[in-house]
């Protein structure tokens, strides 16, 4: 029979269809890719809306807010969702229902009381001592806390349905609805907006989109796990939620450290001008975390599966992909970023523009390591990427002490350019080191050469 170009439509079709490795990498690639976009673009929309509706002193305040729930969120999250993305999908891939429940049932009483108690205790401290931070306006703070056992949820809720595969479902209540939700109440409220009516629009928003992914949970929640008897191994989780938390944690205060020391170092105009610059920047990692999301369950199933080739293809591939998008994006931001600044968030934030190129090149050197990170945890190996997580985040909060009160926002954004790079470098050798993968593209060279060598023996 002769091969047609509709034969073979419909056989990528069929496999695209099926269970198999590629057709979850393609499907949950696409979906994901297709979501991220639109995140993005809602998140740069609801920050041209904040920016010009608030000014940098009002979007400053805004800004900080959220960066200190995120804060608090590190000991409220203990970690918890790399964990039930591995073991999940570890469980899953090997019919472990039994234990499936009951990391559900435990995973939801660790995250009831550690959640309660960051926001009595960090919560409550920061309130107390608000007038000694610059930035911080009691009543949006006030406010922006009550997202935190939101946030909690959907964050653990999410990595179940990610360990289960379900990619999409786990992230587009997040992703998708609850800032589309944000953006139409933004637009509706622009002109009568403050800092706190702002976190107030945006917990409303989180309150449907929560609600939205405990509905989806419930849904592909495996049957044989509703009916399985629990069994638990609390202590061996607890005994990875340690390293898992402070990975988490460290990676959250490092994305967060500059917009936090900005607060207390300087003013909230600051904080609002630098928070703009993080929001282009972050498009450059964009691809980054579209693959880390989708790579994760597939990088701890192959490693169930002790398929080490499959592995390495796995990193080669995506970081070539990876790398070649975040190019493009860093250069489209360094071209054209001192022109969009202030045509689209207002006057008063061309002063990003320097920031912004830091941090985007900060982000390209990121994003073009592959997703380092990931290969650790999923493999059991989350104390070596700790070690490397909190080296980088001690050198991150010494460079921002010593750079801000000079530099202010440049001095931020080059403290946490210099610091990712060296945390990349560190996971990099890590991962040669545990995992027997060449980290990066490193792989696709060796590769080529063999291949080269191979052909002229051949010759």
């Amino acid at each position: 029979m002769v091969a047609t170009p509709m034969n073979a439509i419909g056989r990528a079709v069929r496999q695209l269809r099926g269970e198999g490795l590629a057709a979850h990498l393609i499907r949950g690639s696409v979906g994901t890719a297709a979501l991220g976009f639109a995140s993005k673009g809602l998140s740069l929309i609801s920050g041209i809306i904040l920016g010009r509706s608030l000014g940098s002193a009002g979007y400053g305040y805004y800004a900080f807010a959220i960066a200190a729930v995120g804060f608090i969120s590190i000991p409220a999250q203990l970690g918890l969702p790399p964990l039930i993305v591995r073991e999940v999908a570890v469980g899953h891939a090997r019919g472990e229902w039994s234990l499936l429940r009951g990391l559900r049932v435990r995973a939801g009483q660790i995250a009831a009381g550690s959640t309660l108690l960051g926001a009595i205790l960090l919560g409550g401290g920061m309130l107390i001592f608000a007038d000694r931070i610059a930035a911080l306006d009691p009543l949006t703070f006030g406010i922006a806390l009550l997202l935190l056992p939101l946030q909690v949820a959907m964050s653990i809720v999410g990595g179940f349905l990610r360990g289960l595969r379900r990619v999409v479902q786990g992230t587009w209540p997040s992703t998708l609805l609850q800032p589309m939700l944000y953006v139409l109440l933004l637009g509706f409220c622009a002109r009568w907006m403050t800092s706190a009516g702002a976190i107030s629009l945006n917990l409303v928003s989180t309150i449907v989109g929560s609600a939205v992914t405990i509905w989806l949970f419930c849904k592909y929640w495996p049957a044989q796990a509703r009916e399985a008897p629990p069994e638990y191994r609390t202590c061996t989780w607890i005994a990875s939620l340690l390293p898992f938390t402070l990975i988490a944690g460290i990676n959250l205060f490092n994305q967060r450290s500059d917009i936090l020391l900005l607060g207390v170092l300087t003013s909230a105009s600051h904080v609002g001008i630098y928070n703009v610059a993080i929001q282009g920047a972050m498009l450059v990692s964009f691809p980054l975390t579209i693959c880390d999301a989708m790579l994760a369950p597939n990088i701890a199933r192959l490693h169930a599966q002790d398929d080490h080739p499959r592995m390495q293809r796995l990193m080669t591939t995506s970081t070539l992909v990876i790398s070649l998008a975040s190019a493009g994006v860093t250069a489209a931001l360094i071209l054209t970023g001192r022109w969009l600044l202030p045509n689209l968030f207002g006057a008063g934030f061309a002063a990003a523009y320097p920031a912004l190129v830091i941090l985007a090149i900060g982000q390209f050197i990121n994003s073009s390591t592959g997703p380092l990170g990931s290969f650790l945890t999923m493999t059991g190996n989350e104390r070596s990427a700790l070690t490397c997580t909190w080296m980088a985040a001690l050198l991150n909060i010494a460079l921002n002490l010593v750079l801000i009160p000079f530099f202010q926002t440049a001095g931020a954004a080059i403290a946490t350019s210099l610091s990712l790079t060296v945390w990349n470098v560190m996971l990099g050798i890590q991962v040669y080191k545990r995992v027997g993968i060449l980290p990066g593209s490193i792989g696709w060279w060796n590769a080529k050469r063999r291949f080269h060598n191979a052909r002229e023996v051949i010759e």
